[in-house]
């Protein structure tokens, strides 16, 4: 929003400052920060020496403090207010600081539901804000301001300005001519009223220059010495008119007007004095007729040969003028068309009609130029566009880097899914030795078993060798019931002692142990427990690997890489998508309409335009004035024909004219009367008019001409220096 005001404010700064280059000019940019009271916060001149006659060294005067070249590296020395720069033909550019008070100051006033508020307060609260921004200056100066404006300032009205807006965002644009001669009823301040809900009002935008109004009374003031002359040589034509002096002949037009007005009022006089001298001459009369109708055929024709030379003149005129530039043909002029032929071109050049013919022509022109660089405008206007798509996109990258990250991850699962048999195997050998612990841990209850159970099996051969067909626990049972004597038990225990100690049965509990050890361990790895153990354990081994290879630098840049990757995709796929290619068309055409519209607003079309308005309504005047004289000698050819056909006819009246003189003579009296009553009135009023309001103007004009004999300036200018001077100023709402 804030490129778009700025791009307003620079372009009416192109449109107001405009001198020849073959001089030096000091251009003043004086940049300033305000607060809403009008209080100077910063303010900074920038000021551009054009050296139009590429002097050596330029002397300039300045009150400017901590002076930098910001164009280029010459440099300059100072004594007091006077500055001499080492130009060596360039022109040169510096700033400067400056506590010296604005030429133009803008100051805002805010109320909120009728009580006086800040932008702060508007901020917290709504309701109907009335917005004042008055300027204050010394001398008449043009002054705009633009303001952004929120979606949350609706119902927008404003007095000397308007709001303008381009579909996104909307501006006020107000103005005002502070300084001026208050009769001239020019605004010095505009109000913006509306409904404000919570608005965020930040900061104004304004530019100042008094050069429009020095352009305008440049303009006027050769024209004003003549009015101020023209007036006083009416007011005294009238005054000696009323009192009968001599008329002065300080002016021609006026002289002649007011004299003939005289002869008309004291020729009414004569006429009646004169009507009886008329009867006398009508004899007289009647003998030079007869002279005069003998020549009537000559007369004729030179009239004729008159006519015919002013239409070829006026016919080589019409060819010489260029009206086929302008799709306007121009037929031959004859004695019998030459009126209709002018009315018609006069209807065809009519401002009405030709003034929006040369503005199209123009405007057509100025289109063609840019249209001739719609490649570069495409080309800036793709990159801000593919700009916005990637910001959309980017918007997305954390849903982007999710789906990114589970299609990794789910890679990274896939890849260690693939070493699953390995890790199993691993898992089961641990644990496997986990539970070979275990058992192991019970080895010797293990092995007192099998001791046990071998040693049963031994006792039961030994009872077999000695002929006792029982079976080791029977004969445990005999022993305890006394039915074995004690000298056999002392040679079967003997017997098995001996054998236990042999290395076979030492080797078979061995193995037996080994065996049992084995068993109980292929039982617990075959269990539901261990089995659950073994798949918790390999779950567990393939999250932990999962987490590390997610950890590792290689797959995050990975990641990063695959994210940017499907960035870059959809910016392409959104870019290349119906609805951004048709914002991107009405961006282009926007951007070129836009570019049409400043183009044709700069001073030099605008400056063009004018020049062939004027030139038109030049033309046309032209065709006024020869119509008019081509009327005068059709008038003056057919009123002699009339004359030389009358004249025949005028000795047969002349008995006719004697009567008419008598009755003539009666109403010569009431004529003299009045225009004699007319005079009083005609220089009554018209004293009365050029005394008042015709005065008042003149006045008003001188008032604001000695105001404006020089342009202000914000920064001294050295004698003879041409100089002009923009204000660019932000006022700050907040501060």
């Amino acid at each position: 929003m804030k490129k778009r005001a700025f791009a307003l404010i620079t372009a009416l700064c192109m449109t107001l400052t405009c001198f020849a280059s073959a001089e030096t000019v000091k251009h003043e940019r004086v940049y300033a920060v305000t607060n809403a009271a009008g209080d100077a916060l910063t303010v900074i001149d920038n000021v551009r020496l054009e050296n139009g006659d590429a002097l050596t060294e330029i002397d300039d005067r300045t009150l400017l403090t901590a002076l930098e070249n910001v164009g280029g590296t010459e440099k300059f020395t100072q004594s007091g207010e006077t500055v001499t720069w080492k130009a060596d033909g360039n022109s040169i550019i510096y700033q400067g600081t400056s506590d010296k008070a604005l030429n133009v100051t803008p100051v805002v006033r805010m109320t909120l539901d009728g009580k006086e508020v800040t932008a702060a307060d508007v901020k917290n609260t709504s309701g109907e804000l009335v917005m004042t921004v008055s300027y204050r200056a010394e001398s008449p100066f043009l002054a705009v301001t633009v303001m952004p404006l929120s979606d949350d300032v609706t119902s927008v009205t404003v007095d000397n300005g308007a709001v303008l807006t381009d579909g996104a965002h909307s501006f006020l644009i107000g103005f005002g001519v502070p300084g001026a001669d208050a009769d001239l009823e020019l605004p010095d301040s505009f109000t913006m009223t509306a409904h404000v809900d919570h608005a965020d009002l930040n900061w104004m935008m304004t530019i100042a220059t008094a050069q429009p109004v020095k352009v305008l009374t440049d303009a006027l003031s050769d024209h004003a010495a003549d009015a101020h002359a023209l007036v006083s040589d009416l007011t005294a034509g009238l005054n000696a008119l009323a009192d009968g002096s001599e008329i002065p002949e300080s002016n021609e037009d006026i002289h002649e007007l007011l004299t003939a007005l005289n002869t008309l009022f004291d020729g009414a006089a004569q006429l009646k004095d004169g009507s009886i001298t008329l009867l006398d001459g009508v004899k007289t009369l009647k003998d030079g007729l007869d002279t005069l109708s003998s020549n009537s055929t000559a007369l004729n024709d030179g009239a004729a040969q008159l006519f015919a030379a002013v239409l070829d003149t006026a016919n080589t005129q019409l060819a010489a003028a260029g009206l086929d530039a302008l799709s306007i043909e121009v037929p031959t002029l004859t004695a019998s068309n030459y009126a209709a032929v002018l009315d018609d071109l006069i209807a065809q050049l009519d401002p009405a009609v030709i003034d929006k013919t040369i503005e199209d022509l123009a405007k057509a022109q100025v289109r063609e130029a840019v249209m001739a660089q719609e490649d570069k405008v495409r080309e800036a206007v793709t990159e801000v566009v593919r700009g916005q798509v990637r910001d959309a996109v980017v918007a997305q990258e954390e849903t982007i880097r999710a789906a990114v990250t589970d299609v990794v991850k789910e890679q990274v699962r896939q890849a260690v899914m693939a070493q699953e048999d390995t890790i199993r195997a691993a898992v089961t050998q641990a644990v496997q030795a986990q539970v070979q612990d275990a058992v192991q841990a019970q080895e010797d209850t293990i092995r007192a078993g099998v001791t046990q159970a071998v040693q049963a099996q031994v006792l039961e051969g030994v009872l077999a060798q000695a002929g006792l067909n029982m079976t080791a626990q029977q004969y445990q049972d005999a022993v305890a019931a006394g039915q074995v004597p004690d000298a056999q038990q002392k040679q079967i225990s003997a017997a098995v002692d001996q054998m236990m100690a042999s290395d076979d049965i030492k080797a078979k509990i061995e193995a037996a142990v080994t065996e049992q050890e084995n068993q109980l361990v292929a039982q617990n790895m075959a269990s539901g427990d261990i089995k659950a153990k073994i798949e918790s354990a390999v779950t567990e081994q393939e999250n932990q690997l999962i987490a590390q290879n997610m950890a590792s630098d290689d797959i995050k840049a990975k990641i990063e890489s695959a994210v940017a990757e499907q960035e870059d995709k959809l910016v392409e796929e959104n870019f290349a998508s119906a609805d951004v290619q048709a914002k991107l068309e009405a961006a282009v055409t926007e951007q070129i309409d836009k570019l049409v519209e400043e183009n044709y607003a700069s001073a030099d079309v605008q400056n063009t335009v004018r020049e062939k308005k004027a030139t038109i309504a030049a033309a046309v005047d032209s065709l006024k004035r020869l119509k008019e004289q081509l009327a005068s000698v059709e008038t003056f050819v057919n009123g002699l024909k009339a004359y030389t056909d009358g004249v025949a006819q005028a000795g047969d009246g002349a008995s006719q004219l004697y009567d008419g003189a008598n009755t003539l003579s009666g109403g010569m009296t009431e004529l003299s009367n009045g225009l004699a009553e007319l005079k009083a009135k005609l220089t009554e009023e018209g004293l009365d008019l050029l005394s008042g309001d015709v005065q008042k103007a003149l006045d008003l004009f001188d008032n604001l001409e000695s105001q404006m004999a020089n342009v202000p300036s914000f920064d001294l200018v050295a004698d003879g220096m041409a100089h002009d001077m923009l204000l660019i100023i932000r006022t700050d709402l907040q501060k």
